[in-house]
């Protein structure tokens, strides 16, 4: 019984889609995650594949995934007549949305963009929308950072070294011992972890509870 009550309240993150304007090599991209079982990326050198990552990590946290990349469209991208007779330059913006236990989570940042996102002008923002509503709690992009941080209970370097198995870049193992300290601490600290804590010992005090009862009845 216990159980099945921590199972109830358990968390469960799936994201869904990535959009992509104008970051590295990708001029527009539209990107569904929503297909089970394993997802293959293929392309030539350039293509993008990297890119699509790298602008998640950016979406969520600010940073591309490798240091010392830029979010910069490369300027063979922008020159690109093709590219920008499809879809005009303006600026960079990258929207994620994922499902948290079945409600939608729609992250969008923007890097000097001209367009409007969420009925204003895109600048350089960063908004999350949930079930299609602006968090008008949230006041600044500080705000809506750690909002996020929280609510996947990932900061970007767990993120990274734990969920992300890309091509020349670092995995947990690969990083310095500090480093590694520091995000295997991280890991036995992220919400899941700490909200199960919570679940375990509300149950206990419910459970408690029932049997102060029962044996009140069986003295009576």
């Amino acid at each position: 019984e216990f159980s099945n009550r921590i199972n109830k309240q358990s968390l469960m993150i799936r994201f869904t889609e990535i959009e992509i304007e104008w970051f590295g090599s990708i001029p527009k991209l539209k990107y569904q995650f929503h297909e089970r079982g394993l997802t293959i990326i293929r392309g030539e050198n350039g293509s993008g594949k990297t890119c699509i990552f790298s602008a998640l990590t950016w979406a969520l946290f600010g940073k591309p995934i490798k240091s010392g990349s830029t979010i910069t469209p490369w300027p063979i991208v922008i020159g690109n007549k093709k590219n920008t007779d499809l879809h005009p330059y303006k600026g960079t913006r990258v929207k994620v949305s994922y499902l948290k236990d079945g409600v939608l989570r729609e992250i969008t940042r923007c890097d000097s963009y001209t367009g409007k996102v969420a009925g204003s002008k895109g600048s350089s923002r960063l908004i999350c929308e949930i079930d299609g509503k602006l968090n008008s709690e949230l006041r600044d992009k500080r705000d809506v950072q750690e909002w996020i941080i929280k609510d996947l209970g990932y900061t970007f370097q767990l993120f990274k070294s734990t969920r992300l198995f890309g091509q020349k870049l670092k995995g947990i193992m690969g990083e310095d011992g500090p480093t590694r300290t520091q995000i295997l601490e991280e890991a036995f600290n992220v919400s899941y972890l700490t909200r199960a804590k919570e679940l375990a010992d509300k149950g206990i005090t419910e459970i408690n509870l029932e049997l102060g009862e029962l044996n009140q009845k069986v003295s009576a």
